[in-house]
Parts: structure tokens; C-alpha cells; sequence
């Protein structure tokens, strides 16, 4: 019941569907960060890297959901 709430909310698109993917985005991201933590790269380097992982992200959820559509249609 609430994946189907979940996914009809994601179908349409809504502002709580960016805000969802712009939070799982940003936990993936500082997750990411924090692994790089001892790593001695520049600090610009791994918030780049954090801002690719947030884009990946959005753009292969919205492939998947526009995958999904396609097949449910």
C-alpha cells in the first residue's frame, strides 16, 4: 500500500517527488564524502563527486520510472 503510494506519487512528478530525490541524492552524496574522508583528495573534488552521484541518481530514477510507465501503459 505505500509503494503504491509511493509510486504514484513519483509518477506525477510532484514537488515532494524532487524533494524525495533531491534527499536520497544528498544521502548518497554524503555518504559518499564521508568513505573519502581519509582519502587525501581536495575537498572540490569530493563535492564534485558528490554532485555527479546526485545527478546519476535522478537521472536513472527517472529512467526507471519512465521505463515502468511505458510498460504499465
Amino acid at each position: 500500500m505505500f509503494i503504491n503510494f509511493v509510486w504514484r506519487s513519483c509518477v506525477e512528478k510532484s514537488k515532494t517527488y524532487n524533494f524525495l530525490l533531491w534527499i536520497i541524492g544528498f544521502i548518497l552524496a554524503e555518504l559518499w564524502r564521508r568513505l573519502l574522508q581519509d582519502i587525501h583528495i581536495h575537498e572540490f573534488f569530493k563535492w564534485l563527486i558528490g554532485v555527479v552521484i546526485i545527478i546519476l541518481i535522478i537521472f536513472i530514477i527517472n529512467k526507471v520510472i519512465s521505463l515502468l510507465t511505458k510498460v504499465k501503459n
